[in-house]
């Protein structure tokens, strides 16, 4: 079978596209991780600079897949990296920001996006005192694991 152009510029297209949704991933997985890590070293404390600077980072992440057309694939691979980053902010529009994410996902696919809304919402509510809130016990109670 012979490739027309069209059919080259076409698989050369979703080779960039797909390259370009591994780039977004990856870049929303580190600075996730790097959430999840200084959560360990530090404690459950939103206010923690490194904290809040790599929830910071992985919105930014997260915001420059929403103009790809598999942005979705994004945000259903970080679901867990999403739900730490949600655990650990305090500011309130990433949390809307994080939520809706989540619920969009929802409506598009078969998941636990709900049960991790939850989660985060029990997780802000215990925090409200001022205290740090293991987000892991939470879970734990949570998901009966």
């Amino acid at each position: 079978m012979l490739m027309t152009t069209n059919d080259d510029d076409h698989l050369h297209s979703a080779d960039i596209e797909k390259s370009r949704l591994r780039r977004l991933t990856s870049a929303v997985f580190r600075a996730s991780a790097l959430v999840y890590l200084h959560s360990v070293i530090s404690g459950d404390h939103p206010q923690c600079p490194e904290i809040m600077n790599n929830v910071t980072e992985t919105v930014e992440c997260l915001r420059r897949a929403e103009d790809v057309s598999t942005a979705r694939h994004v945000v259903h691979s970080m679901v867990f990296n999403i739900c730490v980053c949600g655990c650990l902010s305090d500011d309130p529009q990433f949390r809307n920001y994080f939520l809706q994410l989540l619920q969009e996902q929802q409506m598009e696919t078969a998941g636990n996006c709900a049960l991790v809304c939850d989660l985060i919402r029990r997780v802000w509510t215990s925090r409200e005192g001022g205290m740090p809130v293991d987000w892991r016990v939470v879970m734990r109670d949570v998901l009966l694991i």
